[in-house]
C-alpha cells in the first residue's frame, strides 16, 4: 500500500514553511502548508500545493527555486523564502523514495 501522508518542515532563522502532502497511489491528493514568516513564503506555498494536486511526487521538483523566483515574482530580498521551500520540496522527494522501499 503507497498511500501515506508526507509531513516536511524546513525553516531558517527568520522563517517556518511546512508542507503536508497525501500521497495517494503515486499522486499528490492533497497538499496543505503552513508558513511563518513574510507574505512571499505564503504566496510560495499557495503555488506549490496548488501546483502540486494529482502530480506525481517527483514532477514538483521541476519547482526548484529560479522557477519558484520567476512563477512568484519574488523581490531579491525575498529569494531566501524560494530557498526554503526547493529545501522542502527536496526532503518530500526523499520521504516519497523511503516509502517506495
Amino acid at each position: 500500500d503507497n498511500n501515506y501522508i508526507s509531513l516536511i518542515r524546513a525553516q531558517n532563522d527568520a522563517c517556518a514553511f511546512q508542507l503536508e502532502f497525501e500521497i495517494k497511489n503515486n499522486k499528490i491528493k492533497n497538499a496543505q502548508f503552513k508558513a511563518l514568516g513574510p507574505p512571499e513564503l505564503i504566496a510560495l506555498g499557495s503555488y506549490i500545493t496548488s501546483h502540486a494536486m494529482d502530480q506525481h511526487p517527483e514532477d514538483i521538483l521541476t519547482l526548484n527555486s529560479q522557477k519558484l523566483i520567476e512563477r512568484c515574482n519574488l523581490p531579491a530580498e525575498k529569494f531566501f523564502c524560494a530557498l526554503i521551500a526547493e529545501d522542502a520540496i527536496k526532503q518530500l522527494i526523499q520521504d516519497y523514495h523511503i516509502h517506495q522501499r
